[in-house]
């Protein structure tokens, strides 16, 4: 009877470990989404209200667990307090903002790109590298859906799977 339940407790932790997997691989398309409504409302307040760089900092969050707002709030403290470039504090933001998050290292890349154009560019400039920034994240977050499409269901099964081989080779 032991050996059942620890055998099924086997199972049941790879196939929670596969459900881990497939939650990373969803979470990271929420994380990209997220940061692609950033962007498009920093845009919008650039473009329509032509606000300064530390009135942008102040953009509303939308929802409370938003990762992105809370990377652009979270700029306008650091500028006023360091006085530092903004795309060295924007670097050491995304790092500590999305640390621990299922991300690609290009992810990574893409987010750390509006650092190097928000506020030391001219105006056109920076509505070009938003389109540019805009496509590059909808090109990305397509990607992570064909993956999560693909991926997810496969971790799912072969936690259960490996799991339950486990458990046949200990009977």
């Amino acid at each position: 009877m032991l050996k059942f339940i620890g055998l099924t407790a086997v199972v049941f932790a790879s196939g929670i470990f596969g459900l881990i997997k497939a939650g990373d691989l969803k979470e990271r398309i929420h994380l990209l989404e997220d940061y692609f409504q950033m962007v498009i409302e920093v845009k919008g307040q650039i473009n329509y209200f032509r606000k300064p760089l530390l009135m942008l900092c102040e953009v509303e969050d939308k929802t409370e667990d938003s990762r992105a707002f809370f990377l652009i709030q979270s700029l306008r403290y650091e500028i006023a307090e360091k006085e530092a470039k903004i795309d060295e504090i924007w670097v050491q933001n995304v790092k500590s903002v999305y640390r621990q998050c299922p991300l690609y290292p290009e992810d990574i890349e893409l987010f750390n790109y509006l650092g190097t154009f928000i506020g030391q560019t001219d105006f056109e400039n920076q509505l070009a590298h938003f389109d540019y920034l805009e496509k590059r994240l909808e090109h990305q977050i397509e990607e992570s859906k064909i993956i999560y499409r693909s991926r997810a269901p496969l971790y799912k099964k072969i936690g259960f799977l490996a799991g339950g081989l486990i458990a046949l080779i200990f009977i």
